[in-house]
């Protein structure tokens, strides 16, 4: 980790052993050579320091050790008890010294089978004559399982049985006490007068003062004013992929640059929405594969993004202007994780991250099976919210939506498409259409006195994402969830309906979820398949883990229901 040339970590003594047994049965070892150490720029912030071990195979140990000189005190090393791997034991020792005050927490859902600390007299020196005790500590788990992650989880270090540590305060051997623990009193009078924080919200009022200015002139409702500073704001710059609640560049060469980091850019929002007398407060997140933010006392260093506030009457909207496909009044998914704390305007306090939109998409395909056995006819899909945005996203990785349908003609097993219209692409506020006219692979011919189809052609769930036997872990899907397929299919006069599956309607406990599904004659060549799955809130804990795991599971199995046709005459 480095954050100027002379605050840096630092990576010495790097060993390695590999034990194996050779083709005859030898116990060999293999010494870790220099030229397999190697360091890789990571970002501006990190690199990343690798080695290769030599003649690792199936059954060999492996033993690594290491220095890392550090000048960041106050996040003295965590220790990860759990991996990716099994372990029969992870033991962990730290000698402090006593003048050190730090508070341990053990995270994730394995307890100590052992600690211990004992007082190690005079361990501790400094150059100018000042003698510490130190307290060695000693904690030890066993028979840990590995961690597995599955789908929908922020990122594993929120989760895994883990020792941390935060730096209290420092008694220095001339009598002084440094205070590193503060209080929110404290963040908050930092943030206000921070050069790169608050004084750059001031610094940036001044920035689109003309703009603003003609916006004000010609609207008088705050929210519409909140919203045209918003897309003005978000369409001036480009987030160079760097977050942080900090400006990078500052105020003046991040606008004339037209670039900048989360903070460049979401605090020049910030300055923009207050000149125009807007009530606007920044917001403190830790984004998801970040971490959750301790919340029995504050650690600034935990959040890495920063949003605005916008606060008209009773309506409180999260804004964030890095992404030129965010609409007014949606966070990123990657800011969705737990709560984020405001910087008001006389206090801080904790802001709910949970959004009041929905990843939502409807879906209408109408099919006829025709006398060559294809089945011919239009898809028309509606995605509203995140499931828009996400979409979006999709499109535009292409040059074009020709090459967009190319890619999805291709991808479709079966389904060939004949035309396509994709509607309010950079309509930001409206949902995302697309509507396609397909022509399906069905059968060779239609003298067949039986035909089976499965009418869940588009949109099937065929692996279930949850497989664990048992989840430590929240289910975090960020959203909550809305899908709802129509389907009608219209079949030759000279066959009729012999088998519908029966309807089916699943709910998780507590309202948390449901899936409905129904089939049904229209008339006598023509039936209509309704489907539903709703997910109606984002976090999911252990214990509604099995519910949620079972609800896929029937969902799938529906999914390989069939519709019989036979033929009349």
């Amino acid at each position: 980790r480095k954050y100027s040339p002379t605050s840096n970590e630092n990576v010495r003594e790097i060993n390695g052993i590999t034990h194996s047994l050779d083709e005859n049965n030898n116990y060999v070892t293999t010494v870790l050579e220099e030229k397999n150490i190697y360091r890789e720029n990571y970002n501006k912030n990190y690199d990343i320091m690798k080695f290769a071990l030599p003649n690792v195979k199936v059954g060999s140990i492996i033993e690594y050790n290491y220095i890392i000189e550090s000048p960041f005190i106050f996040n003295f090393r965590k220790w990860e008890f759990q991996s990716s791997n099994p372990k029969i034991k992870s033991e962990f020792w730290a000698k402090i010294p006593a003048n050190y005050n730090y508070n341990i927490a053990l995270k994730g859902a394995y307890k100590l089978n052992f600690q211990d600390g004992k007082l190690l007299k005079d361990c501790f020196t400094v150059t100018y004559g000042g003698v510490a005790d130190c307290s060695l500590l000693k904690y030890r788990m066993e028979n840990i399982s590995a961690f597995v992650e599955e789908e929908y989880m922020t990122t594993s270090e929120n989760y895994k049985s883990s020792l941390n540590f935060e730096l209290i305060e420092i008694k220095h051997f001339n009598g002084t006490v440094k205070k590193y623990s503060k209080t929110w009193d404290d963040i908050y009078k930092e943030l206000k007068t921070d050069a790169e924080f608050g004084l750059q919200i001031k610094r940036n009022s001044e920035l689109f003062k003309p703009k603003i200015t003609s916006i004000i002139q010609k609207e008088s409702n705050q929210k519409e004013i909140a919203k045209q500073i918003f897309e003005m704001v978000r369409d001036w710059y480009q987030w160079n992929n760097y977050m942080g609640i900090y400006s990078d560049l500052g105020f003046k060469k991040a606008h004339e640059s037209r670039t900048g980091n989360v903070g460049d850019i979401n605090l020049a929002l910030m300055g923009a929405l207050q000149f125009a007398n807007i009530s606007t407060e920044p917001v403190l997140i830790s984004t998801r594969n970040n971490g959750l933010p301790t919340k029995i006392f504050p650690v600034l260093s935990d959040f890495n993004y920063v949003v605005a506030k916008v606060n008209l009457n009773d309506e409180s909207i999260l804004l964030d202007a890095t992404d030129k496909d965010l609409p007014f009044g949606i966070l990123p998914y990657h800011t969705l994780n737990s709560e984020g704390r405001a910087i008001g305007k006389d206090s801080c306090y904790w802001v709910d991250l949970i959004p009041k939109q929905k990843n939502k998409r409807l879906e209408y395909i109408t099919l006829k099976l025709d006398s060559t056995g294809s089945f011919v006819g239009s898809v028309t899909t509606k995605y509203f919210d995140y499931d828009a945005y996400d979409q979006r996203k999709k499109i535009k990785k292409f040059t074009s939506k020709e090459e967009y349908i190319e890619d999805l003609d291709e991808k479709l097993n079966k389904i060939k498409i004949l035309e396509f219209k994709i509607s309010n692409i950079d309509s930001l506020d409206l949902p995302l259409i697309e509507e396609l006219t397909v022509k399906i692979s069905g059968f060779d011919d239609l003298d067949a006195s039986k035909l089976i189809i499965n009418p869940f052609v588009f949109s099937q769930i065929g692996v279930n994402p949850f497989k664990l036997a048992e989840r430590t872990y929240p289910v975090d899907y960020g959203t909550t969830i809305e899908k709802t397929k129509v389907f009608q299919l219209e079949y030759p006069e000279n066959y009729k309906l012999e088998y519908v599956p029966p309807a089916i309607g699943l709910s998780l406990p507590n309202k948390g979820g449901r899936y409905v599904y129904q089939l049904t004659p229209v008339n006598t060549n023509s039936v209509s398949f309704t489907e539903s799955f709703q997910i109606n809130k984002p976090v999911f804990y252990g214990n509604e883990y099995p519910h949620l795991k079972e609800l896929y599971n029937k969902i799938i199995q529906t999914n390989k229901t069939e519709i019989i046709l036979t033929k009349t005459n």
